[in-house]
């Protein structure tokens, strides 16, 4: 097994520019419907590992912006399928929409990339790790608003717990969206750092804290005065929507 698992990573790093594709979908997966959140921390430490590896600022930039083209591409999938129910628009014009939004978002994981290897060129993983977490956060808040703004996608929507329960997003009224999404950044590179170090149970008992915060109840959480962030959307089939 870990014969293999030293393959992957030699082929992966032979291959950075593929592997920021691949480690761009995994990290799509950690929102709702699906909320594989374990892959899409895994892709983030794997665009930490590769972002880091980068020899020079333009390599950098370059595979920061793929993991971000095929990150939005998958992400933004609904708007595609949003279109199937315009019957003004031909529905292959949102499989079109889609990649060519992706190709502007993308820059945003570009530039965050691009700085934590300006910043933490060449310094442990830890460090790049806290760089890129807090360009991030800078990124995140610029997509928000530049060009009238983009906001769907942040990263601390992966720590939305289950429909039923908040999960980490418990942390939302005391830091905000932005700062969420940079501890989510954070703690990826965190974990990549601890398996590079085999500190495996290190690691195991901070993967098992952070289940348990995703997924045990919070009693402060129940009663009638609850205060709880949770997920929202009319329960509106498209067929009655567009009609």
């Amino acid at each position: 097994m870990q014969a293999f698992f030293e393959r992957m990573r030699d082929g992966l790093a032979a291959h950075p520019r593929f592997a920021a594709l691949g480690f761009g979908l995994l990290a799509a997966t950690g929102f709702q419907p699906l909320q594989l959140w374990p892959l899409a921390m895994a892709g983030l430490a794997g665009l930490i590992w590769i972002g880091r590896s980068a020899g020079n600022w333009r390599e950098a930039l370059l595979r920061g912006w793929l993991f971000g083209l095929a990150h939005f591409t998958l992400t933004n999938n609904w708007i595609a399928t949003a279109f199937t129910y315009q019957a003004e628009m031909p529905a292959i014009l949102g499989w079109a929409a889609v990649p060519l939004l992706s190709v502007y978002l993308a820059v945003y994981p570009a530039l965050a990339v691009l700085a934590a290897h300006l910043l933490a060129r060449g310094k442990p993983i830890p460090v790049w790790s806290l760089a890129f977490a807090g360009s991030w956060i800078v990124a995140e808040w610029l997509r928000s608003w530049v060009f009238t703004g983009y906001v769907w996608g942040p990263l601390s929507l992966m720590w939305v717990g289950p429909f039923a329960r908040p999960g980490l997003a418990l942390a939302l009224p005391w830091f905000g969206t932005y700062a969420l999404s940079g501890m989510v950044a954070l703690a990826s590179g965190l974990a990549l750092w601890l398996l590079r170090e085999k500190r495996y149970l290190v690691f195991g008992g901070a993967a098992l804290l952070l289940a348990l915060g995703m997924y045990l109840p919070h009693v402060w959480c129940s009663g009638p005065n609850r205060r709880c962030p949770t997920i929202c959307a009319p329960a509106i089939p498209n067929a009655i929507t567009t009609r």
